[in-house]
């Protein structure tokens, strides 16, 4: 949250834009950074026991059946 603010702050210093610009960009860049990086942390969580256990190879590379 805080780099958003500092974006925010330096596109409206630097390029003198209004708050319509300024919510496009931090929309763009929540959109294209933040819901990527929730996702890896998320999907770690999920993952998480498995690596500690060292089973996460055998998950990963065992053959699933198709219906």
């Amino acid at each position: 949250p805080v780099l958003l603010l500092v974006i925010a702050v330096f596109t409206r210093v630097l390029a003198g834009a209004d708050d319509n610009t300024a919510g496009e960009v931090l929309g763009g860049f929540a959109l294209a950074t933040m819901v990527p990086i929730i996702g890896v942390i998320a999907g770690t969580g999920a993952i998480g026991p498995e690596i500690d256990d060292g089973s996460v190879l055998y998950l990963l590379a065992k053959p699933v059946k198709r219906p």
